[in-house]
């Protein structure tokens, strides 16, 4: 899980060159699977700060609309 973490945020820095909104989106999803990986490290504290700035990141992004302008 930790792996696929780190090939999404490599391929979000990219992404974030061309079109910002999916970059975000896609690092906030980034930030939900080292949430998952921390929680079965048992690492609880850490698990929550990833899974609620994961959320933050999406839901922002979905509030802005992704404002598709070319």
């Amino acid at each position: 899980m930790r792996r696929i973490a780190f090939i999404l945020t490599i391929i979000s820095i990219v992404i974030i060159f061309f079109y910002y909104n999916i970059a975000i989106l896609l690092f906030g999803m980034v930030l939900l699977l080292l949430g998952g990986y921390h929680l079965q490290t048992k690492n609880k504290m850490m698990s929550y700060i990833y899974f609620v700035s994961g959320y933050i990141f999406i839901i922002g992004i979905l509030i802005t609309g992704f404002g598709f302008q070319l």
